[in-house]
């Protein structure tokens, strides 16, 4: 993926992280240079109100990246009952259907039910 194929796909990534969970934060990282960006995003399944010392940490979150590849890898996560394995993609257009299927199970598997 070039340098704006990333920066759309981060546009896109926010948006659905913005329609399922209560904290987002999306970053492109361009440390290796605009033809090596990798977009970073976290978020938490917990409101920020919720967090002990106010701290993302110490809430249920999980932080992802995704390369100019299109390679997808779970960084960092505080919730077990979810489990990730790392996949890749070639095009912008599968990375977000994977994504967003990803996401869709993440909020699946951690939204507790509740018996009437």
């Amino acid at each position: 993926m070039n340098y704006s194929e990333v920066k759309v796909l981060e546009s896109l990534i926010k948006n659905e992280l913005q329609n399922r969970f209560p904290f987002v934060a999306t970053k492109v990282s361009t440390l290796g240079g605009e033809n090596r960006a990798t977009i970073f995003f976290t978020f938490s399944l917990d409101k920020p109100s919720t967090w002990l010392n106010n701290i993302m940490e110490n809430s249920r979150y999980f932080i992802f990246s995704v390369t100019y590849k299109g390679d997808v890898d779970c960084v960092a996560k505080t919730v077990d009952e979810v489990k990730f394995k790392k996949f890749s993609t070639d095009t912008s257009s599968k990375c977000l259907t994977k994504i967003v299927k990803l996401l869709t199970d993440i909020k699946t598997k951690t939204t507790k039910k509740v018996k009437v």
